[in-house]
């Protein structure tokens, strides 16, 4: 089984998000555990694709190593559904997502990779894009009739 704190900084300065280990959860600290931090940039600065990072996140997961506690550091919603997909595939993977600087309680995957207590607005840019090309869709589709 892995366990896996996600951490979703909404308000904190970036410059403060550099020392990861300090927004773990509380029962997780001084253990030595591994974190992923930033995988949606690489060591130059540069943002990577997001099929990149939904590979960079599902190979860090399923490298050889035992058992425990890894972190995920990110504001990548593409990180966020990765793991929520091999949640949803099968993984022996348990997840919390936490939003520090918020008010926001910690969120918990289920077992079919559905997030509990999900900030409402949060990561939904995409979604509402999607919606609003479909609208538009309609009504180009409704005039042409």
């Amino acid at each position: 089984m892995i366990d896996i704190a996600i951490i979703v900084p909404l308000v904190a300065p970036v410059a403060r998000l550099r020392m990861s280990h300090a927004f773990c959860p509380e029962e997780w600290r001084g253990e030595g555990v591994p974190v992923l931090a930033w995988p949606e940039w690489d060591t130059r600065g540069f943002a990577l694709l997001p099929s990149e990072v939904a590979a960079l996140v599902s190979e860090w997961l399923t490298e050889p190593r035992k058992d425990g506690r890894r972190i995920i550091l990110t504001r990548s919603e593409v990180a966020v559904l990765r793991v929520c997909r091999m949640i949803a595939d099968g993984a022996d993977i348990r997840a919390t997502v936490h939003f520090p600087g918020s008010a926001y309680p910690p969120a918990i995957v289920d077992s079919t990779g559905e997030v509990d207590a999900w900030p409402n607005g949060l990561f939904s840019e995409d979604f509402e894009e999607v919606m609003a090309i479909r609208r538009a869709q309609q009504k180009a589709e409704e005039k042409n009739k």
